[in-house]
């Protein structure tokens, strides 16, 4: 078959599929590749955006609920509304070497690396951009797996604007949220805010949440802008420590018996950032970005104890500033300081601080229908030295609507404050310890229907060496693991209708600190897909379906029940989700039902562990997810 004939058949399945009406406009921009605002044509294929109305066609209440339908995203749940959510990318091995912003803000550190996705409210949230793959030549640490930038909402239209809504659902879980926003003589401010109760699948599972954001900013007459956003939230959850009950015995109410029926957690988290952003003319333009956050994080043996049995303090403070030039020159110099405070009823309290500074340099080519972008960071981390991290990408346009990429990079995960500083009685932290480090290789084809439709289809290879492993006594840079697979993407409209889906194929392998011989890494799926399916009914009613599709995954772990150590190989099947979403828009309001999980799947995304608090014998624990649930409320919308 010659490629011309090739590319006809594709391009015309591509066609079946998504049809021809409107969706992927020529002219949408991209700034997490760049850094810059980028034309989504002139970028490689690994690149995903989430919309703000994607976000409310899906229902989605917390970060986490949003990112486990993108493909290459492996997420896992400690249980339903309020519970502890992790994220990898493209089967990394930890959700350490994912770094995730908001308003280029990074939520963990380079050496905190404590992300909890469930914290991360949705109603604030202008749209969500993923880079996958290595991204340290601008984000620095902790980015193997790639990086999630979200970007919140910021009021631009000339009317103010501001909404209610309440909803309501299955195990009495309550949500309110409130909104407004305002634009005056080059003034603008946004605000969001919600609460959210739940009693949780499990027993101890209840959560009760409290989330406000802000954001507001000046834009001169020559486009200076200065903005400032800040943001508090309060998490009260359960924690169940996931059950004890055998999956053949799961029925929809066993499984929720908890391993622990006391046990609490609590986090508070107060964060800040300062934005500059100054035109200099002809000779192009500079920003600079100031935050800092603030999180509390404690533990309670019972819901009756005032005193934390674990009390955690993790402060980040940085700057990020940026010089533009209109050759396509970006220049940037970084600094970020972690400082670390924590006591146990076992230990005394604790203090250690970190710093790193970076400067990055990137310049775009463009000679003909290619564009190169060669990009290099350097950083020097005050635990261990200096590291140098270049990228390559390329982009080939082949037609106007056909394109061909490639990147060509390395990137980093550093040593975390626990690994470097750990004390016990017999196992401690090694303060010498290297970074991860990892290159990764992707190449991608991306076929575009001017203003109709896009399919991106992207294949990768990543090499994790040095990785960070316990050993009897230590932390050492002892494994590897190699990470291979493809990504495909397709969206469209046909009539009415509007399709969305993705399918990742991931094989992740890696060696353990006593072993040369690599195996499959835990709790990654060989397969996961996604579809999405909407009906843009008349007078304002529309149908959204969602079906996910899970392969199994395992983890092996290790019992230690009366002195004794049992190794455990703990298989979680594959299973597939059907989700259902009713919405009625009747003038200014929103009213919506929705059924999820409708064939009341049991099953579960994450594996834990139960220590007996008397006899210290530790289990192995799954966390089962929630079968089927109802949900329904109403938002309501006014303009000024």
């Amino acid at each position: 078959m010659s490629g011309a004939a090739g590319k006809r058949i594709f391009s015309g399945l591509a066609a079946l599929w998504l049809g021809a009406a409107p969706l992927w406009a020529a002219d949408s921009v991209f700034i997490s590749v760049t850094r810059t605002d980028e034309s989504m044509d002139r970028l490689p294929s690994n690149i995903s955006v989430v919309t703000k109305e994607e976000i409310a066609q899906s229902g989605a209440k917390t970060l986490a609920e949003v990112l486990e339908t993108q493909p290459a995203m492996d997420v896992n749940k400690t249980g339903s509304l309020g519970t502890f959510s992790t994220l990898r990318m493209r089967g990394v091995p930890a959700s350490s070497q994912v770094q995730v912003l908001v308003d280029d803000r990074p939520l963990g550190g380079t050496s905190l690396q404590f992300i909890d996705l469930s914290q991360i409210p949705v109603e604030n949230i202008e749209r969500i951009e993923i880079v996958r793959g290595a991204s340290s030549v601008l984000y620095g640490a902790n980015t193997i797996g790639g990086v999630v930038h979200v970007i919140t909402k910021r009021h631009t239209a000339s009317k103010t604007e501001s909404y209610v809504g309440v909803e309501g659902g299955s195990f009495r879980t309550q949500v309110y949220r409130a909104g407004l926003g305002m634009n005056k003589r080059g003034f603008d401010a946004n605000v969001d805010a919600s609460r959210y109760w739940t009693d949780g699948f499990q027993k101890n599972a209840d959560a009760d949440n409290i989330g406000v954001s802000g954001n507001g900013g000046y834009t001169f007459k020559n486009g200076a802008r200065i903005a400032l956003d800040a943001g508090h939230s309060n998490h009260e959850v359960g924690d169940p420590q996931g059950t004890l009950v055998s999956p053949s015995e799961w029925d929809g109410s066993r499984e929720r018996d908890a391993a622990n029926t006391k046990a609490r957690t609590e986090q508070d988290i107060n964060s800040g950032r300062l934005q500059l952003a100054l035109p200099l003319g002809a000779v192009g333009h500079l920003q600079s970005i100031f935050y800092g956050s603030d999180q509390d994080y404690r533990t309670f043996p019972d819901r009756w104890t005032e005193k934390a049995d674990f009390d955690q303090n993790n402060r980040v403070v940085g700057n990020d500033t940026r010089f533009f030039l209109p050759v396509g020159f970006l220049a940037g110099a970084s600094y970020q300081r972690d400082r670390q405070e924590s006591e146990s009823v076992y230990s005394a309290r604790t203090a250690h601080h970190v710093v790193d500074w970076a400067v990055y340099a990137q310049q775009r080519l463009t000679v003909g229908r290619l564009d190169l972008i060669p990009a290099a960071r350097w950083d020097q981390n005050g635990n261990f030295g200096n590291i140098v991290n270049p990228r390559f990408t390329a982009v080939f346009r082949v037609t106007d609507g056909w394109d061909l990429s490639a990147n060509a990079a390395r990137s980093f995960r550093a040593p975390s404050f626990l690994e470097l500083f750990y004390e016990g009685t017999s196992f401690t932290g090694n303060k010498d310890l290297r970074p991860e480090t990892g290159w990764t290789y992707d190449v991608g084809v991306r076929y575009r229907r001017p203003e109709s439709a896009v399919v991106r289809v992207t294949g990768f290879y990543t090499r994790i060496r040095e990785r960070i492993a316990a050993t009897s006594k230590t932390y050492e840079n002892l494994p590897q693991a190699e990470l291979a697979g493809a990504e495909f993407e397709a969206e469209g409209r046909f009539g009415p209708f509007t399709k969305r889906v993705n399918y990742t194929y991931q094989r992740a392998v890696g060696n353990s600190a006593g072993s040369t011989r690599f195996k499959p890494l835990t709790l990654t799926p060989r397969h996961a897909a996604n579809l999405q399916l909407i009906w843009a009914m008349k007078r304002g009613w529309s149908l959204a379906n969602g079906v996910r599709f899970v392969d199994r995954q395992f983890q092996n772990a290790t019992d230690f029940v009366g002195g004794v150590s049992s190794p455990r190989h703990i298989v979680l099947p594959s299973y597939t989700l059907w989700n259902v979403r009713l919405t009625k828009r009747l003038l200014g309001a929103e009213l919506f039902f929705a059924v999820e999980n409708i064939t009341n799947k049991h099953y579960a995304e994450a594996v834990g562990s139960y220590s007996d608090p008397v006899t210290f014998d530790s289990t192995s624990t799954l966390f089962p997810q929630p079968g089927r649930t109802l949900r329904g409320g109403i938002v309501i919308r006014f303009l000024d």
